[in-house]
């Protein structure tokens, strides 16, 4: 996940990439870290997580999109996708 600065140990530091899309918040993330390459002018750093805590990490009210600006391999998720997933991981 592209972070624009250093995450620490304890999560201090972590400034996703947030951005809209057809009107809906939206955080980006990618499934290999050469892909964030286009973005490193904005993000200097790469957290990699497990797909628990990434979605534990998706701010409130927004959604994922998932290698955003990848043709073919681009795949977004709702805030309210994202709401329904993390209450399923809770049950």
């Amino acid at each position: 996940m592209p972070t624009a600065s250093e995450v620490q140990g304890n999560g201090a530091g972590f400034e996703p990439i947030l951005f809209e899309k057809s009107g809906k918040k939206m955080m980006s993330v990618f499934t290999d870290k050469s892909r964030v390459l286009p973005l490193s002018h904005i993000a200097k750093y790469c957290l990699v997580l497990k797909g628990v805590d990434l979605f534990k990490r998706v701010p409130r009210g927004y959604g994922l999109v998932i290698n955003p600006g990848i043709e073919n391999i681009c795949l977004d998720i709702s805030p309210e996708g994202i709401s329904q997933i993390n209450k399923d991981l809770i049950e």
